[in-house]
């Protein structure tokens, strides 16, 4: 592995928790590479080529993102469109709680505080599952690749939730992902 690759390859991300005199970092577990499928949360997600995805150690939630340099040479010019992040939810019992139509709400707070504006609302499923996707959009200053940034908050029966932000092309990888889902069987 090259580049980004085999950087992720060797370092895992981390999440920084601030408190009032410390700064912890909280390993996040190994990176896995696109082009193949991962089970969490009794749901089968299909992780697309130049994207790295981590499962979390509660084994129910997912981020997938994009990643320059992990795509074949044939992928280049799509490759630098892309970017995003994808961030999934199942069997959380706290999001679950809140009820669809609030869960969503509260997920799309994050695009509105930084000035998306609310642009549609569609029907889709995950896993069999229905839901709504709210769809959020923002012009940055036409650039190709930071121009237009789409943020999309997602709710799919009563314990699957997703996120996702980034461009538009990264936005279609986040809908094929979230519509090739399956469920496993044995699913609580």
């Amino acid at each position: 592995m090259s580049g980004i690759a085999g950087l992720l390859g060797k370092h895992h991300f981390s999440h920084e928790v601030k408190g009032w005199h410390e700064v912890k970092a909280i390993p996040l577990p190994p990176p896995i590479y696109g082009g193949y499928l991962i089970d969490a949360g009794g749901v089968r997600l299909h992780v697309p080529i130049g994207y790295v995805g981590s499962i979390f150690p509660n084994g129910r939630d997912v981020v997938l993102a994009a990643v320059r340099g992990n795509s074949p040479p044939e992928m280049y010019d799509q490759e630098k469109a892309r970017e995003g992040i994808m961030r999934f939810w199942f069997q959380n019992e706290t999001m679950s709680s809140m009820g669809p139509e609030r869960m969503r709400a509260w997920m799309g707070q994050r695009f509105t505080e930084k000035s998306f504006r609310l642009a549609s609302e569609q029907a889709r499923s995950l896993a069999g599952q229905d839901g709504v996707c709210s769809e959020y959009s923002i012009q940055y200053g036409g650039e190709v690749t930071y121009g237009t940034r789409l943020g999309i908050a997602c709710t799919f029966g009563k314990d699957e939730n997703a996120t996702f932000e980034g461009t538009p092309p990264s936005a279609a990888d986040f809908y094929q992902v979230v519509e090739s889902a399956q469920p496993l069987k044995g699913k609580n």
